[in-house]
């Protein structure tokens, strides 16, 4: 795909030319370029479909005051602001579990007073169970203001909802990492596509990041990216931040021994769970994973529609009054069909890099303990990465540490530069 001659001095001509074209003057509405209108169905997808963009609707569109207002709410460093931004959400053709078509969403913001050459940030949020929590469908809330973050200091920044989240069919298969990766690198290619028919000229060196889950979904696509999975798009550089990188090695024990707070892990495990029983069917009845009276309510938390904090509510202080004792067993020894899929999953961090990672973790996380990242930055060096280890401190709890590390993220990365 050739980059189009129609070069904009600015991508504020471009925002500007965007919104007159548009179908409407709400902030939700769709740019009137070549392809189907956000409420029209989907055009069929094939395998050499992946990344097609089908539809573009603007989200936001904030200028500066409205861009440090929105990160101030979610406590993140506003000193890095400046410019406008406008997001939208792309709709975009991928594959499901079983490599069929289907579609999913994410959020793209464009820095208006950049120019029109700009390198791409790929920032994969954390765990969600709430569909419309997702960056696209809620910008400037928690999943999607690091995008609003890197965005306002210059950078065109993507940001999957991932398959089921956003505006995507089905539930989302939370923790699976094929259909994580490939639709962050299907939103990539729906981003050039975006980019290219607006003038707006691309660097293929992607700059990729994400917390918690995100943490190991940029870990995967990075990957991905580093083994050529995409013709134009590069891994130009890896900042993950406290992912859960080690399920087997570090997280389930740290978990199952309460080393990890109990609600949120009761949230995790419950999610994965389910999420996991609808791909490999790991049970007849919930009652053979759950104890009662959870077994009969667990599933329908995660329909995609309950908030997280809703869920969480309803949960016992020790996640172990959830299940059943074999239950138990299989989370300690994971075989089977669940074993596999923990432990391809968990090999997220062993390749080779060629462009520098930086892990940013921390000592006072009680979610995602500091082992993962210490895994995964031994995964790494040992395959001749050139990777660091941040530590962002004692008094940084696992949520926090997907703030704090934006600033720290964005300095480095100029610094590379």
């Amino acid at each position: 795909m050739e980059i189009s001659a129609m070069k904009p001095s600015n991508t504020k001509a471009f925002r500007r030319a965007a919104i007159v074209t548009a179908a409407g003057t709400a902030a939700a509405t769709a740019l009137a370029i070549a392809v189907p209108t956000a409420s029209a169905a989907p055009a069929p997808v094939t395998g050499q479909d992946r990344g097609t963009l089908l539809s573009v609707e603007q989200v936001i569109d904030l200028d500066r005051a409205q861009v440090t207002d929105a990160l101030m709410k979610q406590k993140i460093d506003t000193s890095q602001v400046r410019s406008s931004v406008t997001g939208y959400r792309l709709t975009y053709s991928t594959v499901d579990l079983d490599g069929r078509p289907t579609t999913a969403t994410g959020l793209v913001v464009v820095p208006n007073d950049s120019g029109p050459n700009l390198q791409v940030v790929s920032q994969a949020h954390g765990t969600l169970s709430e569909r419309h929590a997702a960056p696209s469908s809620a910008p400037t809330r928690i999943a999607g203001s690091p995008a609003l973050f890197y965005g306002s200091a210059g950078h065109l920044t993507v940001a999957p909802d991932y398959l089921g989240l956003g505006s995507g069919p089905g539930p989302h298969p939370y923790m699976h990492s094929p259909t994580e990766v490939s639709a962050s690198l299907d939103l990539l290619r729906a981003t050039r596509a975006f980019a290219d028919r607006h003038g707006l000229q691309v660097d293929p060196d992607t700059l990729v990041t994400g917390s918690s889950q995100g943490g190991r979904v940029a870990t995967a696509l990075g990957r991905e990216l580093r083994r050529g999975a995409d013709r134009f798009w590069r891994l130009g550089a890896l900042a993950p931040v406290a992912g859960p990188y080690d399920i087997i090695g570090a997280q389930t024990p740290a978990m199952l021994d309460g080393q990890v707070e109990g609600r949120p892990t009761a949230y995790t495990l419950a999610y994965y769970t389910v999420a996991a029983n609808r791909r490999l069917h790991l049970w007849d009845s919930p009652s053979e994973a759950f104890q009662a009276p959870y077994a009969a309510k667990v599933e329908s938390w995660f329909d995609g529609d309950h908030p997280t904090d809703q869920i969480i509510a309803q949960l016992p202080d020790d996640p172990m009054a959830l299940f059943t004792p074999k239950y138990q067993q299989l989370l300690r020894q994971p075989t089977g069909k669940l074993g596999a899929e923990i432990r391809a999953g968990d090999r997220s961090c062993s390749w080779r890099a060629s462009a520098p990672v930086r892990l940013y973790t921390s000592s006072g996380d009680r979610n995602v303990v500091l082992a993962n990242s210490e895994h995964c930055r031994d995964d790494l060096a040992k395959r001749g990465a050139d990777v660091t280890m941040v530590d962002l401190g004692p008094d940084v709890t696992h949520f926090a540490a997907a703030t704090v590390a934006l600033p720290r993220i964005l300095d480095w990365w100029r610094g590379l530069r």
